[in-house]
């Protein structure tokens, strides 16, 4: 949904005699002016730094699965691939594993309990059959411990209230009420899947679905029943409690929130293009979400506009956010896990990615607004917007945007015109051109399309009149051109044709059957048949 634009380039005067240059020297000269010659802001900073390697395998590439932070501040990374479990202690610029953690287990969840326990669930694949296990740290994750724990594959760990823990499973839900000594099945009323997370909210406890949608239960986890959420989410892949205490949802058509789980709002999405939400997230005033293929985005206007996050990136899967204890963000992706790089920062922020014009015919306009702001937390500057494209002349933007500069949560609206030149869909894009913006969001898609006014649409703008009579035909035509009349086989009937006035032309002594006449309105060409009987 968004584009990158450059700032103007220096102007450089280099002179130099060629012929006694070695070609070593030449070359790296011209690559260094090259290099000078960029645009400003290929080389601003990225949003996004990865924090140290995994020492696993020189080389590797091991997917972290989650992040979480300890009340020490330190990072603990589930990590994919065997790996494990990894913790820093100085802020990801170096890891060491767990102790009592496997080389060959896959870390996907993490909870922490009121006391203070951190709990992972843990899979590994054995002759091609699921093993899964739970161990437990009371040490801030130096050393964890292994619990008892059917085996079953974990999708899921969460932390309740009063003791309680669960465990979203691909057999239903699992809970203990003993800091995981002890497990039992909890499952009544849930339809017999995967239940991907389970989470408390101040109106019930919630466990999501695969297919099925999300459940609710109000007796601490043992019942169940359909909270009736409805169909957007019946494929909820996370739950989170934002930071107003919504219960949020990641599902396959966008990111939804309720207050009481009953009444469900969209804030991510449009709510009918199918997403590929991995998860939901909020700290403060911010609102991330992740995806598999764009990244993380952030919102700092309660959803109204979404800053990308992808400069910095190495994968396009975000599969967990985190808040350290200095307030940057941590995420978990497929390539390892990254975190906020800078201090101070703009960020384009948009209302949408996409804009879909009415149906509009030729000769006529058609107008959206959208919103940006600045979800940053210094200003950034628009010095442009323009339409880029074939189709471009016919998009175009009537507000004034040059060298606009929009300070931390500024917002402007942007109106945007569509008037078609052509027929059928008409796109381009439309791009921002910024300084100091560390988000991908600098792009908007405009689509529409064009009609030419149809023969209905013509006799609205235009009095057309055609008419037979005996052997002659009569048209009448205010605000629009006669071009002629026509045999079906294509004759032209000009021989027989007498102009009555500027405005009617009558057609004599034509033999029986079907003639076409053509009309011009509006640059567009419309045919009226008629018949001579």
């Amino acid at each position: 949904m968004i584009f990158t634009s450059f700032g103007d380039k220096p102007k450089f005067h280099l002179s130099f005699s060629v012929h006694y240059m070695n070609k070593s020297i030449l070359y790296f000269l011209c690559f260094v002016c090259f290099v000078l010659a960029l645009p400003q802001h290929v080389y601003s900073q990225n949003f996004w730094t990865q924090t140290a390697p995994y020492p696993f395998d020189a080389g590797a590439v091991v997917p972290s699965f989650i992040i979480t932070v300890t009340k020490e501040g330190h990072y603990l990374a589930g990590t994919g691939d065997g790996a494990g479990i990894y913790r820093s202690t100085n802020q990801g610029q170096s890891w060491v594993q767990s102790a009592g953690t496997s080389w060959y287990s896959h870390c996907v969840s993490y909870a922490i309990s009121e006391k203070g326990t951190i709990f992972a669930g843990m899979n590994r694949l054995v002759d091609a059959k699921d093993s899964s296990w739970v161990l437990a740290s009371t040490n801030g994750g130096a050393n964890f411990s292994k619990l008892s724990f059917p085996n079953i594959r974990i999708v899921r760990l969460y932390a309740g209230k009063q003791g309680r823990l669960f465990a979203a499973t691909d057999k239903g839900v699992y809970r203990s009420t003993d800091e995981g000594s002890t497990w039992a099945k909890s499952s009544t009323g849930l339809p017999n899947t995967i239940v991907n997370d389970i989470i408390e909210h101040s109106s019930g406890i919630y466990a999501a679905i695969e297919g099925e949608g999300v459940y609710i239960s109000l007796d601490g986890g043992i019942n169940w029943k359909d909270a009736d959420a409805g169909i957007y989410l019946q494929f909820t892949r996370d739950l989170a409690i934002l930071p107003d205490g919504s219960l949020a949802c990641a599902t396959q058509y966008g990111a939804f929130r309720s207050k009481d789980g009953k009444d469900w709002s969209i804030y991510f999405g449009n709510g009918t293009d199918q997403l590929p939400m991995q998860t939901v997230f909020g700290s403060g005033s911010s609102l991330y979400v992740g995806l598999n293929g764009s990244a993380g985005y952030v919102s700092n206007d309660d959803g109204t506009t979404w800053a990308q996050l992808l400069t910095g990136f190495k994968s396009t899967v975000v599969n967990a956010f985190a808040i350290d204890s200095s307030g940057k963000v941590l995420t978990a992706t497929n390539t390892g896990i990254f975190k906020q790089a800078n201090d101070q920062f703009g960020l384009l922020a948009l209302s949408t990615p996409s804009i879909e014009f009415p149906e509009t015919n030729q000769g006529s306009k058609a107008k959206e607004t959208c919103i940006v702001s600045n979800a940053g937390n210094a200003p950034l500057t628009i010095k442009s917007i323009a339409t880029s494209g074939y189709e471009s002349s016919e998009f175009s933007v009537s507000t004034t945007v040059m060298n606009k500069i929009l300070k931390p949560n500024d917002t402007m609206h942007i109106q945007v015109v569509f008037e078609p030149k052509g027929n059928g869909k008409r796109q381009t894009d439309l791009q921002f051109a910024l300084e100091n913006n560390l988000s991908s969001s600098n792009h908007i898609v405009l689509e529409g399309i064009g009609n030419a006014a149809s023969s209905i649409g013509d006799e609205q703008c235009a009095s057309i009149d055609v008419q037979a009579k005996g052997r002659s035909i009569i048209a009448k035509a205010d605000g629009a051109k006669i071009l002629g009349a026509y045999s079906l086989m294509g004759e032209s009937m000009e021989q027989q044709k007498q102009y009555m006035s500027s405005s009617v032309c009558q057609w004599n002594n034509l033999i029986p059957g079907l003639y076409i006449i053509v009309m011009q309105s509006n640059g567009n060409i419309t045919t009226y048949p008629i018949i001579i009987q």
